[in-house]
C-alpha cells in the first residue's frame, strides 16, 4: 500500500505559505510601509523648509536692525557736525556699510517778483544704507525709508515778526564726491570752520527756495515756520524741484553762511 503523503504535502504547503507570507508581504502591508516612508520624508522636508524660512527671516531682521543702528549713529554724527554752536570742531564718522555722497543742492532768497537776491550752492550730504537714506542739507536732516520721509530735528530757518533768519552750512569737499564702503571701513572727517559769513538784507517781502528731492516734508516744515504759501518749481531747469515759501509782510533777512570742510578718506 503506497504511503499516504497528503499530510506531508499539506504540512509542506502550510510551511511554504508561512515562509512566503514572511518573505513576501502582502500588497496592503507593502503600501503601508511605503506610506510611512513618504510621510516621514514629507515631514522632514516641511521641517527643513520651515527652518530655512525662519533662518532667512531672522537674518533679514538682524541685517535690518544693523542698518537702523548705523543710520541712527550717522544721524547723531551729522547733528553734531551741523550744530551751529560748534564753530571749531572735528567729527569723525566711521562706517562699515552704505554709501556717502555729496549732491548739488542750492538754497535761494527771492524777491516778491521771483528775482534771485541771494543764492548759496550749499551741497547736500547723503548717506544711503539699504532702504534707508539720510540727507543733510540747509541745516536739516531728512530721514527716509521705503514708506516715509521725516525731519526729526530742526532746520536753520526761523521767522520773527520783523526778521527772517537763514543759516546755511556750505560743504567744501576734498577727496571723492561719492564713496561706497563695499566691505571696507570708511572714515569721513568733518571740520567746521571757525568763522562764518554774515549777510544782512534790508526789509522787504522775501521768499525762500530750497532744492530738494523730498518736497512734501519741506513744505510741511516751512508752513510750521510761518510760511503763508508754498509752491514747487524748477528754478534753474536742472530737473530738481525747489520748494518756494512765501511769508507775509516785510522783514529784514539775516543770512549766516557756515563753512564746513569735509575730508573723505577710505580704509583708515
Amino acid at each position: 500500500m503506497p504511503p499516504d503523503r497528503s499530510s506531508d504535502s499539506s504540512g509542506t504547503d502550510s510551511i511554504g505559505g508561512c515562509l512566503r507570507d514572511s518573505l513576501h508581504p502582502s500588497g496592503q502591508s507593502a503600501m503601508r510601509g511605503q506610506s510611512s516612508i513618504i510621510g516621514v520624508a514629507l515631514l522632514l522636508g516641511i521641517t527643513v523648509v520651515a527652518i530655512s524660512a525662519l533662518t532667512a527671516s531672522t537674518g533679514a531682521l538682524v541685517a535690518d536692525g544693523v542698518a537702523a543702528a548705523d543710520t541712527t549713529r550717522v544721524s547723531t554724527d551729522l547733528n553734531q557736525v551741523f550744530d551751529p554752536r560748534n564753530n571749531r570742531h572735528t567729527t569723525e564718522m566711521r562706517l562699515s556699510r552704505g554709501t556717502v555722497s555729496v549732491r548739488n543742492r542750492s538754497i535761494r532768497l527771492l524777491t516778491d517778483g521771483d528775482d534771485v537776491v541771494w543764492s548759496g550752492h550749499a551741497g547736500a550730504l547723503v548717506y544711503q544704507s539699504g532702504s534707508r537714506t539720510l540727507t543733510a542739507f540747509a541745516g536739516a536732516i531728512i530721514r527716509q525709508d521705503r514708506q516715509t520721509a521725516t525731519m526729526p530735528g530742526e532746520s536753520r530757518i526761523s521767522v520773527s515778526p520783523d526778521a527772517l533768519y537763514l543759516g546755511v552750512p556750505v560743504l567744501n569737499v576734498s577727496g571723492a564726491d561719492a564713496v561706497s564702503t563695499r566691505g571696507h571701513r570708511l572714515v569721513i572727517s568733518f571740520q567746521t570752520a571757525a568763522r562764518s559769513n554774515r549777510i544782512v538784507l534790508p526789509a522787504a517781502a522775501y521768499k525762500i527756495a530750497i532744492e530738494t528731492t523730498t518736497p512734501g516734508i519741506w513744505e510741511q516744515h516751512l508752513r510750521e515756520r510761518g510760511a503763508e504759501t508754498t509752491t514747487q518749481r524748477d528754478i534753474d531747469n536742472d530737473g530738481l524741484i525747489s520748494v518756494i515759501a512765501t511769508f507775509d509782510g516785510t522783514r529784514r533777512t539775516h543770512i549766516v553762511v557756515h563753512d564746513i570742510q569735509v575730508n573723505v578718506a577710505v580704509g583708515q
